[in-house]
């Protein structure tokens, strides 16, 4: 998986960095030299992160932040605002990461390298497959059957008359593979689509499960 990243930036040195950061790390970065430009470009492409150089003229941190949340394909990216120095007040916010120049590609590398990592891990959390199969359940004293619809790393999405309501938990019993043993999980109610639709959540998982689950997810989809 190759991140792609946009830079908006007017500063050389930064551009260099970046540059040749990503030549080492086998990403791709669009620079993009106007804060404008750069807003068109977040409404109409997808990026794993934006960066954004604070002295860019035109640029407010706010601004910036309300177009990259509100956007359809970035709302979740990491943005990260480039700064000339370091602050002694709280780097980190729900909207935007702040982060000093890089001054050498070597200083900008790791975290390239770890922000891969976890949008990798977030990426086999979110694959879902289709999966059918019968899933008996059980809350309290009460039994009852569904079928999954879909199936990932975190929950599932059972179709069936389920009679629970969200944050409400109970057991599943299904079968991944037909060889293997039953495959038993506490999951907990996170939405009710409709009259017949219940997505669900696995909750604290074995170290035994979730490798179970990782392995057949793996054998039945694509890595990314």
């Amino acid at each position: 998986m190759a991140l792609r990243l946009l830079l908006a930036s007017k500063d050389g040195e930064t551009d260099r960095v970046f540059r040749e950061a990503v030549s080492s790390t086998g990403a791709e970065v669009s620079i993009l030299r106007s804060f404008d430009v750069a807003m068109r470009s977040i409404r109409d492409e997808k990026f794993d992160a934006i960066f954004a150089d604070a002295q860019l003229p035109g640029l407010t941190r706010w601004e910036l932040a309300r177009v990259v949340r509100g956007s359809k394909f970035n709302s979740l990216a990491p943005l990260i605002l480039l700064t000339d120095y370091d602050r002694t007040d709280p780097s980190k916010s729900k909207d935007v990461t702040l982060m000093v120049k890089p001054s050498k590609a070597t200083s900008l590398i790791p975290f390239l390298k770890d922000l891969k990592r976890k949008l990798t891990v977030d990426r086999r959390k979110q694959r879902r497959l289709s999966y059918f199969t019968e899933i008996n359940c059980v809350a309290s004293l009460k039994r009852f059957h569904a079928h999954s619809v879909d199936l990932s790393a975190v929950g599932m999405l059972l179709e069936g008359t389920v009679p629970c309501r969200p944050g409400d938990e109970f057991e599943v019993n299904l079968q991944l593979e037909t060889a293997d043993p039953v495959f038993r999980a506490r999951v907990r109610v996170v939405r009710m689509d409709g009259a017949k639709r219940t997505a669900v959540a696995f909750q604290n998982l074995g170290v035994m499960e979730r490798q179970r689950l990782r392995r057949f997810l793996d054998r039945h989809l694509p890595t990314p």
